[in-house]
């Protein structure tokens, strides 16, 4: 009994030593992928399949627009198109050719002018995309709205949902002295406490997160620019929690509207979504 005990033992241990070795080197291979691909797995710009190659433009909608080309401090070229009406122009910060819906919606029903911007490596405009690479494409955007003939002399209106959400936060923190209006839509607080949600079983690899978008520090800074939150309330990727917080956090002027059935994807599409934008807007801007 005593040979075998001591049998089971060394077993034991040597499943334990080699188990532990083989643990440790999974993870680590583990944290080094995570670590150099995660933008792949956040941005995802090939999502969904061929948005860019079957890249729609607004005319598909009857829509007239001009397609222009910005060049980037860093020498990426950014594809946007610019649709004009006598209005207010409304920055969408969000790969252009699935959202034309939307710009549809504010050049027709709100009398918007819309600019409406792909990042680098989402639709025609090249490059990958990263935090940094991205923040830099809003500045080149927003430079190149203050300099156009029409676009410079109305009044601007950041619009963006989800990652789209972030940006704007982050464009109009920097500038709010150009900016009329922010409209938030399932935005998060930051990627990496949107991780354990959106990605559970990398929770534990969070800590390697270099793509952060921290919303939740940037919102407080705005303080002269009104913001509208609009919160899908079964979104399956952003908790509605964040959205939730972020309001409660904001310091400036604020308006809450919440859609019951909306999800991640479909909030922009529940019956009150533009009547409660259009709501927003006629408070800010009048008739």
């Amino acid at each position: 009994m005593n040979n075998w005990l001591s049998y089971l033992s060394n077993i034991l241990i040597m499943t334990m030593k080699y188990g532990g070795g083989i643990f440790a080197s999974i993870f680590a291979i583990a944290s080094v992928g995570l670590y150099k691909y995660q933008a792949s797995l956040i941005y995802m710009p090939q999502f969904p399949e061929g948005s860019r190659t079957d890249v729609w433009t607004p005319d598909k909608f009857g829509l007239s627009y001009q397609e222009v080309i910005i060049t980037t401090p860093d020498n990426e070229k950014l594809s946007a198109y610019i649709i004009l009406q006598n209005g207010t122009a409304i920055a969408e910060k969000r790969p252009t050719g699935h959202r034309i819906p939307l710009a549809y919606e504010f050049y027709n029903k709100m009398l918007c002018n819309v600019f409406m911007l792909s990042y680098r490596g989402y639709g025609k405009s090249t490059g990958s995309p990263d935090e940094a690479g991205i923040k830099t494409d809003a500045r080149a955007a927003l430079d190149f709205i203050l300099q156009h003939p029409v676009l410079q002399n109305t009044p601007l209106i950041a619009y963006g949902q989800s990652l789209g959400g972030a940006v704007a936060s982050y464009i109009v923190a920097q500038r709010q002295d150009r900016f009329k209006a922010l409209i938030l839509e399932n935005t998060f607080l930051s990627i990496p406490e949107l991780i354990p949600s959106a990605m559970p079983l990398l929770s534990p690899f969070k800590f390697l997160c270099n793509q952060i978008w921290s919303t939740v520090t940037i919102l407080p800074t705005i303080t002269t620019v009104p913001i509208l939150f609009l919160s899908g309330l079964r979104d399956e990727l952003v908790p509605p929690s964040h959205m939730k917080q972020l309001h409660d956090i904001c310091q400036s002027k604020k308006v809450w509207h919440e859609e019951p059935k909306g999800d991640h994807n479909t909030t922009c599409m529940q019956p009150g979504y533009f009547s409660k934008i259009r709501e927003f807007l006629r408070g800010e801007f009048g008739d």
